[in-house]
């Protein structure tokens, strides 16, 4: 019989196992990248270099993509909807990002924290998110888990997607008081 208190434990360590196996296969790729082209070979490197595709923890140019972070927009305790978004932090060196990529599942960790903490919305508008905020303050993370300087920037996907929270039976029941003017 599994123990619910080993649960949690059991995804933290198969998320970081994963990781690990991403980081291993992306030095792979580095060292074999690193290697010296044989005289045949150097019209292939430059073809592929145009139609390259990373994943999201692998970069060429010290850009780590994190996973989609999920995070709820609420305004004055009341949750309106969430916010998918792509976080893109740049490094400031590639042996950073190395180390980013080293430590994605506890920054990622750090930005769960922080966003359930307090609310992303813009001036209480649950249809705005403050980016430039929201960057402040999963940059405070970056320093905390990292290090300062490791991230010198974050930026955010195109779009942020946003889904709508599930109603309550406590939102109806406010809908219904406030509709009859109670």
């Amino acid at each position: 019989m599994i123990r619910a208190r080993s649960i949690p434990l059991a995804l933290l360590l198969a998320c970081l196992l994963g990781v690990g196996m991403q980081l291993t296969l992306a030095r792979a790729a580095f060292a074999e990248s690193e290697a010296a082209p044989e005289e045949g070979d150097h019209a292939a490197e430059e073809g592929e270099e145009e139609g390259e595709s990373f994943g999201p923890l692998e970069s060429n140019d010290g850009i780590v993509e994190m996973p989609m972070l999920v995070a709820p927009i609420t305004v004055n305790q009341r949750l309106y909807s969430y916010a998918y978004l792509r976080v893109k932090l740049e490094a400031a060196s590639f042996e950073d990002a190395l180390v980013i990529r080293e430590k994605v599942a506890f920054v990622q960790d750090g930005f769960v924290r922080e966003v359930h903490r307090a609310s992303i919305a813009l001036n209480g508008d649950p249809k705005r998110i403050d980016g430039e905020g929201l960057k402040r303050r999963l940059m405070k993370v970056c320093d905390s888990v990292l290090g300062p300087g490791v991230v010198i920037d974050i930026s955010f996907g195109d779009e942020a997607e946003t889904a709508e929270a599930p109603a309550t039976d406590s939102d109806a029941g406010h809908a219904e008081a406030h509709a009859s003017g109670h």
